[in-house]
């Protein structure tokens, strides 16, 4: 005869459960879809901060088209947009999210501008386009020592608001 010491079965995961990584997964996927087919963005790379909970997911494009500082800004825009309202909209990855709803200081963009052929911009033209932490920064590469520097730099809601007048001229 067997004696049982314990009432409590074993508890088992769900395998069918959805986890800190599939919900990024899912969501980061889905924005690089959707900006693929909506604004032409290749999908070159993710990234995230999900120690214990998720506080920021980030995606990397490349552009093959040379642009100025208002068609990046819409492209950034639209990017995060985008990405932020995918994140927010999808219930299941709420309980692993730092705060909800994500905001653009939750997100990062980076778009490589290329021209057409593949090849780097030349000098003086934008090279990289990046949201972090709510800003946006503009960068060329320097003639002198081949770095990246900023040549333009605004918050989230400056870059809103310009795109807000420019459609309404």
């Amino acid at each position: 005869m067997s004696v049982f010491t314990s009432c409590d079965l074993p508890q088992i995961e769900n395998p069918y459960a959805p986890t800190k990584q599939s919900m990024a997964n899912e969501v980061t996927n889905q924005a690089f879809i959707q900006l693929k087919m909506e604004k032409n963005l290749f999908p070159f790379g993710t990234g995230s901060g999900m120690m214990d909970e998720i506080w920021m997911l980030a995606l990397a494009f490349q552009y093959f088209n040379l642009v100025e500082i208002d068609q990046a800004r819409e492209l950034l825009m639209s990017a995060g947009t985008v990405f932020i309202n995918i994140i927010n909209s999808k219930e299941q990855i709420r309980p692993f999210l730092k705060n909800y709803p994500f905001t653009p200081k939750n997100v990062e963009i980076q778009i490589f501008i290329k021209k057409p052929n593949g090849s780097r911009p030349d000098s003086g033209q934008l090279n990289v386009v990046t949201m972090k932490e709510g800003i946006l920064r503009y960068k060329v590469r320097d003639p002198d020592n081949d770095l990246l520097k900023i040549v333009y730099e605004e918050t989230y809601e400056e870059a809103a608001e310009k795109l807000r007048m420019a459609i309404t001229m």
